[in-house]
């Protein structure tokens, strides 16, 4: 079975529509902003500004509706040429240009590119410069002049640092390197142009960078016959083309869908029909369109050389017709696609068009029209995909990477030379002001080293003072309850030692003893722990386990009740604890930030509990579509929004005794990147969820 379109000629064209930025981004796009654009130009006075205005609704045409694009800006020109800046010629000039390359008139194009890149180099901007020479790469027919173009424009914006504009030139340079079959460099590049376009602002600008990169991909991975992988690089070009409402874009891929769709003739017509529509409503000369058109030819051929079963998916196609009628059907789609290819001289489409309309006419019985077709398509493809235009192309990017090094090592000659001119400026400046500049040379330098370092001591001191107040509010928090706790037992121990049943004084004597232990432990891992904060108060990340976390939990709060394990539950005489956590799961967090939240929204919560019955605190730790979550519920009386306001409210006042926990919870929370939610009813209870 015939291949619908060679793949190297579909790569050669995902160059069209791809140029740089030329207007000033604005928050509405296409249509949408076009119309707002035009309902406020009654209301401007200043021509400068009218300008301005039609620019802008031109541009916003760019991707909808080539028509439109062209007409704003041939009525902006008069304006331009009269009070215009350069950079504003240069735009109105450009956009008429990226409308006739739209529109597929190429001689047209080459025209306003021409009067663009003149207006851009008789004023210097590089940015504009860079820019016309993007345009001019979508008009030649040679792919190797075309990369050309494309990497003089990459060395230019990748200098004054133009991330839009190099990425342009990266997604470009990879379409071209498709069409020549070297499909490593073309994902090369596709790649660093996808790299590139995450930086960017989201604009139809990034949009069409990150469709045509997702389209390279998509056409390497298919001549490599990864067809599964190919179709997911084109559906996510389809769905960024969908989404940023750029109809060319949607009908080129679904051109692209089209060649996937293998022996499925049907599927390969759906989509070629659909996509030709487009292109037959906005841009009927595109490129896009002469390929197109050749697909549904050789598509009508397949009907004949493979019958499917039903049509149905398809309006208006017949399968009764006969095989005589998709012939000519098909015949009259590759002369229409031939006859636009020649008369915008894409000779790399008219060769392949030229080969399957032989074919079509070989099967009417056509022959003598078949050879001559079949001999004018091999000239034509022999002037086209020689070993000798690979090697050129293979010399321009090998010619670019040279020049990159060159410029890169002429720049640091540079910078030696004007620091060792400098220097020698110095030199004759100081003999000049001998005794002068030497003494306010060094009143100066004194001045400053002092201000430095005050400045210095004054910032240390400052840190320090934070980090006094931080430890010692953590020491207040995760000290008090225990040593609180011990006291209570010591002074009924003591004053009232009848009021404990024998038992029941050597159950709440071990207790004790636990809590001290856990107390000293706890002791020696804030010490620990601020002997390495003293100098740097941050975060200090590793995996957690979460059951070292629960453990903590359990010790720490053991005189409060009976704690259950990792997914039970356990009764005491105070608060039952339950536990819930998959064994594995761990937080890549800084462990005792972590633990310090846990403790005081565990106390939080036992505070609450103090006068309800059957008291119980949940801890429950999970991971969801890649998030972590940790969470703990009591079932208290509830919390009042004021009671939870310092976890939103940087501004309230910090007390000595009470209302530091949820200061702590907000500001270490923050540190280590973790979202606190809070919900509470009356009567239901307060859930706080950590998400990390």
């Amino acid at each position: 079975m015939k291949r619908k379109i060679p793949p190297r000629l579909i790569g050669a064209l995902l160059i069209t529509f791809l140029l740089p930025a030329l207007t000033v981004k604005a928050q509405k796009t296409g249509a949408v902003l076009a119309d707002s654009l035009k309902k406020a130009l009654p209301a401007i006075k200043s021509d400068s500004s009218r300008l301005d205005v039609y620019i802008r609704i031109s541009r916003a045409y760019r991707y909808i509706a080539p028509d439109s694009l062209k007409y704003y800006a041939q009525v902006a020109m008069p304006f331009g040429k009269k009070i215009g800046t350069p950079q504003q010629l240069y735009r109105l000039y450009a956009n008429i240009g990226i409308a006739e390359l739209l529109k597929g008139d190429h001689q047209r194009a080459k025209i306003w590119y021409d009067t663009a890149y003149d207006v851009a180099k008789k004023a210097g901007d590089k940015t504009l410069i860079s820019s016309a020479l993007i345009a001019m790469a979508n008009i030649y027919t040679s792919n190797n002049q075309s990369l050309d173009c494309l990497l003089q424009a990459a060395r230019i914006s990748e200098e004054i640092h133009d991330t839009t504009t190099t990425a342009v030139c990266y997604s470009n340079a990879a379409a071209l390197f498709g069409a020549e079959e070297n499909y490593s460099k073309s994902a090369e590049y596709a790649r660093n142009a996808l790299e590139l376009s995450r930086n960017l602002p989201n604009t139809p600008d990034h949009a069409q960078i990150a469709g045509k990169s997702y389209e390279c991909l998509g056409t390497s991975a298919a001549q490599q016959q990864q067809m599964a992988e190919g179709r997911i690089y084109y559906d996510s070009a389809l769905a960024v083309y969908q989404k940023a409402g750029m109809p060319m874009g949607v009908a080129n891929m679904y051109l692209q869908i089209a060649t996937l769709q293998g022996a499925d003739h049907v599927a390969v017509l759906k989509y070629a029909l659909k996509a030709q529509a487009i292109f037959d409503s906005l841009a009927p000369k595109n490129r896009y369109s002469m390929i197109n058109l050749g697909n549904i030819g050789i598509a009508f051929q397949d009907l004949v050389r493979f019958p499917p079963a039903s049509t149905a998916e398809l309006p208006g196609v017949n399968l009764k017709v006969g095989n005589d009628q998709f012939l000519k059907t098909a015949e009259s789609y590759l002369n229409r696609s031939i006859a636009l290819a020649r008369e915008q001289n894409a000779a790399d489409i008219q060769a392949v068009m030229q080969d399957s309309l032989s074919d079509a006419q070989a099967m009417r019985g056509e022959y003598k029209d078949a050879f001559l077709n079949l001999k004018g398509r091999n000239v034509l493809h022999d002037s086209l995909f020689s070993q000798e235009n690979k090697n050129k192309m293979a010399g321009v990017d090998e010619k670019y990477q040279v020049a990159l090094r060159d410029t890169q090592i002429a720049a640091n000659n540079q910078a030696l030379a004007a620091q060792a001119r400098q220097r020698w400026l110095l030199i004759g400046a100081l003999a000049l002001m001998a005794i002068i500049g030497l003494l306010l040379y060094r009143q100066n330098r004194i001045r400053k080293k002092t201000n430095t370092t005050l400045l210095v001591l004054n910032n240390r001191l400052d840190e320090a003072n934070d980090i006094k107040l931080k430890f010692m509010s953590i020491l207040n928090h995760d000290l008090r309850a225990p040593v609180a706790n011990l006291i209570n037992f010591l002074h009924l121990q003591k004053e009232s030692p009848d009021l404990l049943a024998p038992g029941a004084a050597e159950v709440y004597s071990q207790r004790m003893k636990t809590q001290a232990e856990n107390l000293l432990l706890t002791m020696e891992d804030l010490l620990a722990w601020s002997k390495g904060q003293m100098k740097n108060f941050t975060p200090n990340r590793r995996e957690v386990p979460v059951e070292l976390l629960f453990e903590d939990i359990r010790k720490h709060f053991a005189g409060t009740a009976d704690v259950a394990g990792s997914a039970g539950a356990g009764t005491g005489a105070g608060v039952e604890f339950i536990f819930d956590a998959p064994e594995s799961l761990q937080f890549h967090t800084d462990e005792h930030y972590l633990k310090t939240i846990m403790r005081n929204l565990t106390g939080n919560a036992i505070k609450a509990l103090s006068t309800t019955p059957h008291a119980k605190i949940l801890w429950k730790a999970w991971e969801k579509e890649g998030k972590q979550y940790l969470s703990v519920t009591d079932n208290g009386p509830g919390a009042t929004h004021q009671q939870l306001q310092a976890l939103y409210d940087d501004s309230l006042p910090v007390g000595i005794r009470s209302g530091l926990g949820l200061h702590l919870v907000r500001d270490l929370a923050r540190a280590i990147s973790c979202a606190v939610t809070v919900k509470s009813a009356p009567g239901e209870g307060t859930e706080f969820q950590l998400s990390l």
